[in-house]
C-alpha cells in the first residue's frame, strides 16, 4: 500500500521520488521505529519535512506514534492516512493495487484489496451481485481475517476479475 501512497505523492501531489524514502529509521531513545514515509525538506535535503504513517483507520495508537516520530524527528508535518478506495479511481489503478496485495501472498490482506475495490465500486451492488449481505460482505473483506474461499470467489468474479495461474519466475 505505501508504494501506491508514494505513486499518490508523486502524481497528484508532485512531490518528487528523490525527496522520499520509505521506511524512514526513527531513533526513539535506544530503539529505531521506522516511519512508513518520509518527504526531506526542499532545501535541506536530510532533513525529515513529512512522515506519512500508512494504516488501516482502526489502529488506536498510530496518531500518537507519529505524533512521537514527528517530535523525535523535528518533522513539521505529519500525515495519518488512508482509505485506499480513495485512490482507487481507474481499473489500471484496481489492477496494479490487487497485482502488489497478490504478489505478498496474505489473504487477510487480499480479502481487504478486495473490501477497498468494491468500497469504490459500491458495496449495495456487490451485494447484489453475489447474494451475500452487506454486513458479510464488510466483515468478511475487513482484512480482519481471510474470509472463505467461496466467498472469495463469487467476491471476485462479482467484481470482474478472474484468477489465473503462472508458474512462478523463481521456479517454486
Amino acid at each position: 500500500m505505501r508504494q501506491l501512497y508514494v505513486l499518490h505523492l508523486r502524481d497528484d501531489l508532485g512531490y518528487p521520488v528523490s525527496r522520499m524514502q520509505l521506511e524512514y529509521g526513527v531513533t526513539m531513545g535506544r530503539d529505531v521505529k521506522r516511519a512508513d514515509i518520509c518527504i526531506f525538506d526542499k532545501q535541506n535535503t536530510t532533513a525529515p519535512y513529512i512522515l506519512i504513517e500508512v494504516k488501516k483507520p482502526k489502529l488506536k495508537d498510530g496518531k500518537e506514534q507519529l505524533k512521537s516520530y514527528c517530535h523525535a524527528t523535528g518533522a513539521p508535518m505529519g500525515v495519518w492516512t488512508f482509505d485506499m478506495a480513495n485512490y482507487l479511481g481507474s481499473e489500471e489503478d484496481v489492477a496494479e493495487y490487487l497485482g502488489q496485495v497478490l504478489a505478498e501472498g496474505d489473504p487477510a490482506e487480499l480479502a481487504a484489496a478486495l473490501g477497498d475495490i468494491a468500497r469504490a465500486r459500491g458495496m449495495t451492488q456487490l451485494a447484489r451481485d453475489t447474494g451475500l449481505s452487506r454486513e458479510s460482505l464488510y466483515k468478511s473483506l475487513s482484512g480482519e481475517r481471510a474470509p472463505s474461499t467461496d466467498t472469495l470467489f463469487k467476491v471476485m468474479k462479482a467484481l470482474g476479475f478472474e484468477l489465473k495461474v503462472q508458474l512462478a519466475k523463481d521456479g517454486a
